[in-house]
């Protein structure tokens, strides 16, 4: 069995209520809780992305599955690893101004761009973790190089994104678009 939420909820830590149109760590951090044989009850200490559950349940399931860009989590489920591999974890949201974030090690970049920008440069947020995890203090004036790395990686996130997209033509059918219209994720 596994638990989890898709995002979590604001509530006025950085202004606003709800989740559209953030990407702070409350709206990203979410449970995720996996109950199955073989595995301990523990705390894995690292953060681990939504990309991460397909791999992991195949892997439980003992079948092989797709190329992924998550990692399985059982072997730290499981005690014989102590925690993921230090890699970027990506979210994209596209309702309104889009805002892309990269978490890296203990630094979250959120950047945020779109029509309204008057400058077409992204407002750029960074953020240490470790030192600041209600993500108060904005550094990123003073950690330039730190920014230009996660753009970077961002930047080749996106590119892959729009590649994955170019290969995949369908448009949505009218129910389909309803249903996402329904949920707040298109207008």
């Amino acid at each position: 069995m596994i638990l989890l939420a898709d995002h979590g909820e604001e509530f006025r830590e950085h202004g606003t209520v709800g989740h559209i149109g953030e990407l702070h760590f409350e709206v990203l951090h979410v449970p995720l809780v996996v109950i199955a044989p073989g595995l301990k009850a523990g705390k894995l200490d690292a953060p681990a992305g939504l990309v991460d559950v397909l791999p992991t349940v195949l892997d439980l399931l003992r079948v092989k599955g797709p190329r992924s860009q998550g990692l399985s989590l059982v072997p730290f489920l499981k005690g014989g690893a102590s925690k993921p591999e230090d890699r970027p974890l990506f979210s994209v949201h596209g309702s309104g101004p889009d805002i892309r974030s990269v978490i890296k090690g203990n630094l979250h970049l959120i950047a945020r761009s779109g029509e309204a920008m008057a400058s077409g440069e992204p407002e750029l947020e960074l953020y240490d973790l470790d030192s600041d995890p209600l993500e108060k203090l904005n550094i990123q004036a003073s950690r330039q190089g730190d920014v230009k790395r996660l753009l970077g990686l961002l930047d080749k996130h996106l590119a892959k994104i729009r590649r994955a997209k170019a290969g995949y033509a369908r448009k949505p059918t009218a129910d389909e678009l309803e249903q996402l219209r329904s949920l707040g994720y298109v207008d």
